[in-house]
């Protein structure tokens, strides 16, 4: 499975004191889709894609929705300094 077959969504979110983040997901789905909902995040210091390419297409013909978030940092998501 190549790692560019997958759509890439964002979503930006502000913090209480106005910092905003922004993350890189996917959010894959079939169609009709009637199983929960996986959640799978990766480990330092892969991306998404990379840890989850064969996972992800596996557990949508299974009929989860799946999303796989880019954690802060890594891959498209925003990289910050937090000091």
């Amino acid at each position: 499975m190549s790692v560019d077959t997958f759509d890439r969504h964002t979503a930006t979110v502000t913090r209480d004191d106005g910092s905003k983040y922004t993350y890189s997901f996917i959010d894959k789905s079939p169609d009709g889709a009637t199983r929960a909902t996986i959640l799978a995040l990766h480990g330092f210091p892969d991306i998404a894609t990379i840890t989850y390419s064969h996972q992800i297409e596996a557990w949508s013909t299974a009929g989860y929705r799946v999303i796989v978030p880019d954690c802060l940092g890594y891959g498209n998501t925003v990289h910050t300094s937090l000091g």
